[in-house]
């Protein structure tokens, strides 16, 4: 039987940079990525200046993660993997939150899709988390030009995503679900990046 292509990242962001339009995240996140870089996954962000009053916080305590980590297991995250997974209803999630790492863990028919936020003390420190993590998951390829919404990311070939904002790297992990997912036949890697990419599109006013 002949492998189905995979669609080219860039043409998943249409959908997934549907989430977050009451924010007006959408033409900000779509602005990024038109002045998105090549080089972008070799770069450090910059951090923010100051919190947008339409977007979540940031900021990180002992006590638990930020706004911005705690989207990964909220309600439209959910919604959206559900509508990609197929499911009928939300997703059952169990989530974790130790050495300012917030994790969770959706159970996609009995399969684990595990989304992940690392917040650091500051954009180097997520700088180094970041590449200590491509080391960790080698072989990986970085994302290019629109892929990128104009941020260091990179991929894996077995359904891996990691993007890298500011002081926080999201990971979304799909390396458990099957080949091909939901009602589309999505693969893994085109599910993690269509789900970090609906994230990120929440975050960009953060």
């Amino acid at each position: 039987m002949t492998a189905r292509p995979q669609r080219p990242l860039y043409a998943l962001l249409a959908l997934a940079l549907t989430g977050c339009a009451s924010t007006n995240a959408v033409p900000a996140a779509a602005s990024s990525a038109r002045s998105s870089l090549a080089s972008a996954a070799a770069s450090v962000p910059q951090p923010s200046t100051a919190a947008s009053a339409t977007g979540p916080s940031s900021t990180t305590s002992a006590s638990g993660p930020s706004a911005a980590a705690q989207m990964i297991c909220g309600a439209e995250t959910n919604s959206h993997v559900a509508t990609l997974t197929g499911a009928s209803a939300p997703v059952p999630t169990t989530s974790t939150w130790a050495d300012n790492l917030y994790t969770c863990t959706y159970d996609v028919r009995a399969a684990a899709l595990v989304l992940s936020v690392k917040s650091a003390a500051d954009p180097a420190s997520a700088h180094r988390y970041f590449g200590r993590l491509a080391a960790k998951l080698q072989p990986t390829e970085p994302l290019r030009g629109l892929a990128t919404l104009g941020l260091p990311a990179f991929k894996t070939s077995t359904g891996t995503v990691v993007f890298l904002k500011d002081n926080d790297v999201l990971t979304v992990d799909a390396t458990a679900l099957p080949a091909e997912v939901g009602i589309q036949g999505e693969t893994r890697d085109e599910l993690a990046y269509t789900v970090a990419t609906d994230i990120l599109a929440c975050w960009t006013g953060k």
